[in-house]
């Protein structure tokens, strides 16, 4: 997490009550490589990351997802998520669904 401080993104370790005073936010990308498994790993080498803005955080609390992610061996980098999970992102990788999330990130 960063906050603007002058010019400057300064890191944040500490609590924050309000995720609107954060600058961006660094987060670790996952691409879909199968189904119900992700991937850190970009195929140039490296992980995948990114930095967004507090906007474009999405919170769904309606169910506890369950989800391992692999640190070690074979399958470092690799996250395996529940069906349940597995239906959230199929909803809104839906078309008609990403679509809607744009409109809503732009805004």
């Amino acid at each position: 997490m960063f906050k603007l401080i002058g010019n400057r993104h300064a890191y944040v370790s500490n609590s924050i009550d309000s995720i609107d005073i954060l600058s961006y936010i660094s987060i670790i990308a996952f691409v879909r490589i199968t189904e119900g498994l992700f991937s850190q790993k970009c195929e140039l080498g490296g992980n995948l990351y990114a930095h967004i803005k507090p906007s474009q955080v999405i919170y769904y609390f309606g169910t506890n997802s369950n989800f391992n992610c692999y640190n070690s061996g074979d399958f470092a980098g690799i996250l395996s998520v529940s069906q349940d999970s597995l239906n959230i992102y199929n909803f809104f990788a839906q078309k008609e669904n990403l679509t809607k999330l744009i409109n809503i990130v732009k805004n």
